[in-house]
Protein backbone atom coordinates (compact mmCIF):
# COMPACT_ATOMS: atom_id res chain seq x y z
CA UNK A 1 0.00 0.00 0.00
CA UNK A 2 1.63 3.08 -0.96
CA UNK A 3 2.52 5.47 1.85
CA UNK A 4 0.46 8.89 2.11
CA UNK A 5 2.24 12.30 2.25
CA UNK A 6 1.30 15.43 3.19
CA UNK A 7 2.35 19.02 2.51
CA UNK A 8 2.49 22.28 4.47
CA UNK A 9 2.71 25.85 2.47
CA UNK A 10 1.46 29.59 3.62
CA UNK A 11 -2.29 27.89 3.23
CA UNK A 12 -1.70 25.60 5.82
CA UNK A 13 -1.34 21.81 6.20
CA UNK A 14 -2.81 19.26 3.36
CA UNK A 15 -3.13 15.64 2.52
CA UNK A 16 -3.29 13.12 2.23
CA UNK A 17 -1.58 12.85 -0.99
CA UNK A 18 -0.15 10.12 -3.12
CA UNK A 19 3.59 10.58 -4.01
CA UNK A 20 2.75 11.41 -7.94
CA UNK A 21 0.68 14.33 -6.67
CA UNK A 22 3.14 15.48 -4.81
CA UNK A 23 5.47 16.05 -7.61
CA UNK A 24 2.72 17.37 -9.29
CA UNK A 25 2.21 19.54 -7.18
CA UNK A 26 5.85 20.73 -7.04
CA UNK A 27 5.94 20.83 -10.79
CA UNK A 28 2.85 23.09 -11.39
CA UNK A 29 4.44 26.00 -8.71
CA UNK A 30 1.04 25.06 -6.04
CA UNK A 31 4.09 23.92 -3.98
CA UNK A 32 7.35 26.07 -3.83
CA UNK A 33 10.78 24.95 -3.15
CA UNK A 34 10.62 26.68 0.50
CA UNK A 35 7.29 24.78 1.68
CA UNK A 36 7.26 21.33 3.16
CA UNK A 37 6.25 17.81 2.62
CA UNK A 38 6.32 14.75 4.37
CA UNK A 39 5.50 11.00 4.03
CA UNK A 40 3.39 9.88 6.83
CA UNK A 41 1.88 11.37 9.66
CA UNK A 42 4.73 10.79 11.71
CA UNK A 43 7.45 11.50 8.89
CA UNK A 44 9.82 14.30 9.41
CA UNK A 45 9.35 17.64 6.80
CA UNK A 46 11.74 18.21 4.41
CA UNK A 47 12.34 21.27 1.69
CA UNK A 48 10.14 20.53 -1.31
CA UNK A 49 13.01 22.26 -2.85
CA UNK A 50 15.24 19.65 -2.06
CA UNK A 51 13.56 17.19 -4.17
CA UNK A 52 15.15 16.49 -7.88
CA UNK A 53 12.05 15.97 -9.65
CA UNK A 54 13.42 13.65 -12.53
CA UNK A 55 15.27 11.64 -10.14
CA UNK A 56 11.93 11.31 -8.11
CA UNK A 57 9.92 9.58 -10.46
CA UNK A 58 8.85 6.47 -10.43
CA UNK A 59 7.61 4.02 -7.42
CA UNK A 60 11.58 2.83 -5.94
CA UNK A 61 12.66 6.66 -6.00
CA UNK A 62 9.17 7.54 -3.69
CA UNK A 63 9.97 4.59 -1.62
CA UNK A 64 13.28 5.71 -0.65
CA UNK A 65 12.64 9.21 -0.26
CA UNK A 66 10.00 8.55 2.41
CA UNK A 67 12.72 6.40 4.22
CA UNK A 68 14.83 9.56 4.12
CA UNK A 69 11.70 11.41 5.54
CA UNK A 70 11.65 8.84 8.29
CA UNK A 71 12.67 9.22 12.32
CA UNK A 72 16.07 8.82 12.60
CA UNK A 73 16.70 9.14 8.43
CA UNK A 74 16.12 12.86 8.36
CA UNK A 75 18.01 13.20 5.24
CA UNK A 76 17.28 15.55 2.23
CA UNK A 77 16.07 14.18 -1.21
CA UNK A 78 19.08 15.50 -3.00
CA UNK A 79 21.37 13.94 -0.87
CA UNK A 80 20.30 10.33 0.75
CA UNK A 81 23.27 9.91 1.91
CA UNK A 82 24.85 13.37 3.58
CA UNK A 83 24.71 13.29 7.36
CA UNK A 84 21.25 15.43 9.01
CA UNK A 85 21.96 18.77 8.67
CA UNK A 86 19.24 20.41 10.59
CA UNK A 87 19.85 22.39 13.82
CA UNK A 88 18.52 22.07 16.87
CA UNK A 89 16.43 25.15 16.49
CA UNK A 90 14.73 23.58 13.41
CA UNK A 91 13.84 20.34 15.12
CA UNK A 92 12.42 22.29 18.43
CA UNK A 93 10.47 24.40 15.91
CA UNK A 94 9.19 21.11 13.80
CA UNK A 95 8.29 19.15 17.14
CA UNK A 96 6.39 22.54 18.14
CA UNK A 97 4.45 22.73 15.00
CA UNK A 98 4.08 19.18 14.41
CA UNK A 99 2.03 19.14 17.69
CA UNK A 100 0.28 22.61 18.41
CA UNK A 101 0.98 23.67 14.52
CA UNK A 102 2.38 27.50 13.71
CA UNK A 103 -0.38 29.29 15.03
CA UNK A 104 1.20 28.24 18.46
CA UNK A 105 4.38 29.99 17.49
CA UNK A 106 2.80 33.20 16.42
CA UNK A 107 0.85 33.21 20.17
CA UNK A 108 4.14 32.89 21.55
CA UNK A 109 5.68 36.40 19.88
CA UNK A 110 2.94 37.93 20.60
CA UNK A 111 3.30 37.19 24.21
CA UNK A 112 6.69 37.96 24.37
CA UNK A 113 5.89 41.29 22.15
CA UNK A 114 3.10 42.21 24.69
CA UNK A 115 5.59 41.46 27.91
CA UNK A 116 7.94 43.82 26.00
CA UNK A 117 5.72 46.88 25.63
CA UNK A 118 4.48 46.64 28.95
CA UNK A 119 7.58 46.64 30.68
CA UNK A 120 8.79 49.52 28.90
CA UNK A 121 5.52 51.14 29.91
CA UNK A 122 5.95 50.74 33.31
CA UNK A 123 9.72 51.70 32.98
CA UNK A 124 8.56 55.01 31.75
CA UNK A 125 6.01 55.74 34.30
CA UNK A 126 8.75 54.76 37.32
CA UNK A 127 11.93 55.78 35.96
CA UNK A 128 13.54 55.79 39.25
CA UNK A 129 12.69 52.25 40.57
CA UNK A 130 16.03 51.28 40.88
CA UNK A 131 17.22 54.39 42.51
CA UNK A 132 14.72 54.08 45.30
CA UNK A 133 15.64 50.54 45.66
CA UNK A 134 19.08 51.25 46.27
CA UNK A 135 18.14 53.88 48.40
CA UNK A 136 16.48 51.72 50.74
CA UNK A 137 19.50 49.39 51.07
CA UNK A 138 21.98 52.19 52.30
CA UNK A 139 19.27 52.73 54.58
CA UNK A 140 18.91 49.35 55.89
CA UNK A 141 22.75 48.96 55.74
CA UNK A 142 23.45 52.11 57.84
CA UNK A 143 21.44 50.74 60.19
CA UNK A 144 22.79 47.84 60.43
CA UNK A 145 25.86 49.46 60.57
CA UNK A 146 25.23 51.31 63.84
CA UNK A 147 23.57 48.41 65.28
CA UNK A 148 26.66 46.41 65.03
CA UNK A 149 28.75 48.67 66.18
CA UNK A 150 26.87 49.25 69.56
CA UNK A 151 27.12 45.70 69.97
CA UNK A 152 30.62 45.69 70.16
CA UNK A 153 30.95 42.11 67.79
CA UNK A 154 33.53 40.04 67.96
CA UNK A 155 36.30 40.53 65.11
CA UNK A 156 34.93 37.44 63.30
CA UNK A 157 31.43 38.68 63.30
CA UNK A 158 32.36 42.13 62.21
CA UNK A 159 34.28 40.67 59.41
CA UNK A 160 31.54 38.57 58.13
CA UNK A 161 28.90 41.88 58.20
CA UNK A 162 31.41 43.86 56.74
CA UNK A 163 32.33 42.33 53.84
CA UNK A 164 29.17 41.08 52.49
CA UNK A 165 27.68 45.28 53.10
CA UNK A 166 30.71 46.84 51.50
CA UNK A 167 30.11 43.78 48.41
CA UNK A 168 26.40 44.81 48.11
CA UNK A 169 27.46 48.75 48.24
CA UNK A 170 30.21 48.49 45.58
CA UNK A 171 27.96 46.79 43.37
CA UNK A 172 25.49 49.53 43.63
CA UNK A 173 27.76 52.05 43.76
CA UNK A 174 29.11 50.35 40.24
CA UNK A 175 25.88 50.92 38.74
CA UNK A 176 24.98 54.77 40.31
CA UNK A 177 28.88 55.70 38.35
CA UNK A 178 27.44 55.45 34.82
CA UNK A 179 24.88 57.65 35.51
CA UNK A 180 25.85 60.23 38.68
CA UNK A 181 25.75 63.67 36.47
CA UNK A 182 24.19 66.64 36.98
CA UNK A 183 21.44 65.64 35.18
CA UNK A 184 20.66 63.33 37.51
CA UNK A 185 20.81 64.65 41.06
CA UNK A 186 19.43 61.37 42.38
CA UNK A 187 22.04 59.15 41.68
CA UNK A 188 25.00 61.55 42.53
CA UNK A 189 23.82 61.96 45.97
CA UNK A 190 23.03 58.23 46.68
CA UNK A 191 26.65 57.46 44.91
CA UNK A 192 28.42 60.16 47.33
CA UNK A 193 26.47 58.38 50.30
CA UNK A 194 27.47 54.99 49.59
CA UNK A 195 31.04 55.74 48.20
CA UNK A 196 32.34 58.66 50.38
CA UNK A 197 30.02 57.95 53.70
CA UNK A 198 29.08 54.02 53.93
CA UNK A 199 32.30 52.08 52.34
CA UNK A 200 34.44 53.85 54.56
CA UNK A 201 32.51 53.37 57.70
CA UNK A 202 32.27 49.34 56.19
CA UNK A 203 36.07 49.20 56.65
CA UNK A 204 36.24 50.49 60.05
CA UNK A 205 33.31 51.03 61.85
CA UNK A 206 35.30 54.02 63.85
CA UNK A 207 35.61 55.44 60.69
CA UNK A 208 31.72 56.18 60.79
CA UNK A 209 31.70 59.46 62.65
CA UNK A 210 29.09 61.43 63.69
CA UNK A 211 30.16 64.24 60.97
CA UNK A 212 30.42 61.43 58.29
CA UNK A 213 27.21 60.01 59.67
CA UNK A 214 25.33 63.86 59.20
CA UNK A 215 27.01 63.79 55.24
CA UNK A 216 25.08 60.62 54.90
CA UNK A 217 21.92 62.07 55.99
CA UNK A 218 22.18 64.70 54.30
CA UNK A 219 22.89 63.06 51.20
CA UNK A 220 20.10 60.57 51.35
CA UNK A 221 17.41 63.64 52.19
CA UNK A 222 18.64 65.84 48.76
CA UNK A 223 17.96 62.12 46.95
CA UNK A 224 14.68 61.56 47.95
CA UNK A 225 13.73 65.30 47.32
CA UNK A 226 14.97 64.40 44.09
CA UNK A 227 12.74 61.78 43.73
CA UNK A 228 9.58 63.35 45.39
CA UNK A 229 10.36 66.21 42.76
CA UNK A 230 10.53 63.68 40.07
CA UNK A 231 7.32 62.05 40.87
CA UNK A 232 5.39 65.35 40.87
CA UNK A 233 6.49 66.16 37.39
Amino acid sequence: MAEKWYVRSPDGDRGPFEFPEVLGLIRTGNLGGDDDIKCTLEGHWIKAGAIDLDAAEGTGNAEALAKATRPGKRRSAASASSPPQSSWFENIYEAITDRLGPRFLWVVVIIGVWLGINFFIVRMMNPYEAERTYLKQFVTIRDELLRHRQAELSEAEWAAFSTQSRAEVQRIVGKLKRGATAEHPVRRHLLWAGNDCLLPGLQDAEAFTPEIEQRFERYMNQALMALNASRSQ
